[in-house]
C-alpha cells in the first residue's frame, strides 16, 4: 500500500513488474486521493511504473504515428522493491511529475 503525490483527475494506474519473471505483472488503480493498495503479491523483486490511462483501457498505450497519438504519460520508480512473504510494505509520498 502507499500513496502518490502530484496526481491529477486522470485515471492513474500503478503496476508492479517482476524482475525475475517478466510475465508477472500486477496493477491497480490509484484512488483520487493518491492512495493505492495491492494484496497478495508473491515474494520477489519488482519495479514500479505509474501511468495515466488516458484511453481507459487499463493497459499502457505506446502511441501511434498514423494517425498520430502520443504515448500515455508514465514514470518508472527508480528503486527496486523487494516483497517478502507475510510482510506489509507501505510506501508513502511517492512523488510523480505528471505532465498533461
Amino acid at each position: 500500500m502507499g500513496d502518490l503525490q502530484n496526481i491529477t483527475d486522470s485515471i492513474m494506474i500503478i503496476e508492479l513488474s517482476s524482475l525475475d519473471n517478466i510475465s508477472k505483472k500486477f496493477q491497480t488503480n490509484v484512488n483520487l486521493d493518491g492512495s493505492f493498495k495491492m494484496l497478495k503479491i508473491p515474494e520477489g523483486d519488482y519495479s514500479i511504473q505509474v501511468y495515466a490511462d488516458i484511453d481507459r483501457n487499463y493497459k499502457f498505450s505506446h502511441g501511434t504515428l498514423n494517425p498520430y497519438r502520443p504515448a500515455e504519460w508514465f514514470e518508472t520508480y527508480p528503486d527496486t522493491i523487494n516483497i517478502r512473504g507475510n510482510w506489509d510494505l507501505e510506501m508513502k509520498n511517492i512523488k510523480v511529475n505528471y505532465l498533461k
